[in-house]
């Protein structure tokens, strides 16, 4: 697919904000036990402690509800285990390349994404990210590219097609891709990619 480019860049993954989020308010609300050994200041400290667990767990749906409502794109919405949507999550793949959104690439691709390069490189999803968000901010305009083809089988489904680039010597490049996603909870997610470079067929004499 024209997204690809051949910037060798590796990122590594953001951290776990709700983790640490969760770690320092837990420690945050440790409660020491008191001197007096009273019946009421021990159901004071258990009650005091259950407060403060609630709170945590609070915390952390709060987080996890905000993580999933960042993949809530327009254009992951609505998915069916169809060629129209696989064709429709290849072009908002393709325009969140060029446009340097990795928010909707990492709700999109795989968290063990793997793509083999053209050159034979193997990248992951870091490295994915890392070459769209050289792309953020440069308004780059969406190619066009010829429509995608799709095999479907069940729960696995496969786009491919032929993509065409200009190297850096003005030279015209043509190269294979694929593209292979994995239904699951309800929607598709792209887990493996392949290019492979390719030259213009010879007419015949």
């Amino acid at each position: 697919m024209n997204r690809r480019k051949s910037v060798n860049v590796l990122r590594s993954e953001p951290p776990n904000d709700q983790e640490v989020i969760q770690e320092r308010l837990a420690s945050s609300l440790v409660i020491n036990l008191p001197c007096s050994s009273s019946k009421t200041n021990v159901v004071n400290l258990m009650r005091s402690r259950a407060v403060a667990y609630l709170v945590v767990l609070l915390q952390g749906a709060i987080l996890a509800s905000g993580q999933q409502s960042n993949c809530d794109f327009a254009q992951l919405k609505n998915q069916e285990k169809d060629v129209a949507t696989i064709q429709r999550l290849e072009m908002a793949w393709n325009e969140a390349y060029i446009h340097g959104d990795t928010n909707l690439m990492r709700c999109l691709l795989a968290s063990d994404f793997t793509e083999i390069m053209r050159s034979g490189e193997v990248k992951s999803l870091p490295d994915e990210l890392s070459m769209a968000e050289k792309n953020r901010g440069k308004e780059l305009k969406v190619p066009e590219s010829p429509r995608v083809n799709v095999l479907l089988y069940e729960n696995a489904a496969v786009a491919y097609g032929k993509s065409f680039s200009t190297s850096k010597d003005g030279k015209a490049q043509i190269r294979w891709y694929s593209d292979t996603y994995l239904w699951k909870d309800g929607q598709w997610h792209a887990f493996f990619a392949q290019q492979t470079a390719a030259d213009e067929p010879r007419s015949s004499p």
